[in-house]
């Protein structure tokens, strides 16, 4: 019992050495569409990869300083609000399932095509704050 709770214990202090992930937009990221450090982290598992994709679209745009700001906050609420919908489905079937990936990679391509040039070769980005 002692070793269990022991275990136990020493599994609770190595998980507390590690941050918590920061979600969304708002994420503090040098925000590269496709790379690791711009999926988020709080998708949930049955996300289709599109849904990745449009994470990361996101996150490029919201970094992109030649994009109006008014036009980043409208993209990155969008995918806040998208993001809570996910999370709040219950009982989805596969239906349900095929229209989130086509939303996803709809909405991917609208923020893909808001990126400037420059942005999507990495110019005239700026580092995205934590603002959530």
């Amino acid at each position: 019992m002692t070793t269990i709770l022991l275990l136990a214990l020493m599994g609770l202090l190595a998980c507390s050495h590690h941050e918590p992930a920061a979600r969304g937009p708002g994420a503090t990221a040098t925000a590269k569409a496709g790379g690791d450090d711009a999926v988020d982290p709080t998708l949930p598992s049955w996300a289709p990869p599109s849904c990745k994709t449009y994470h990361a679209a996101v996150i490029q745009l919201v970094g992109c300083t030649e994009v109006a700001q008014d036009v980043r906050d409208k993209t990155s609420a969008q995918y806040d609000a998208d993001a809570k919908r996910w999370h709040d489905m219950q009982n989805a079937t596969q239906a349900d399932l095929d229209q989130v990936g086509k939303q996803c990679s709809s909405a991917a391509d609208a923020a893909k095509s808001q990126t400037t040039a420059n942005c999507a070769k990495g110019v005239g980005e700026q580092p995205v704050k934590a603002g959530n």
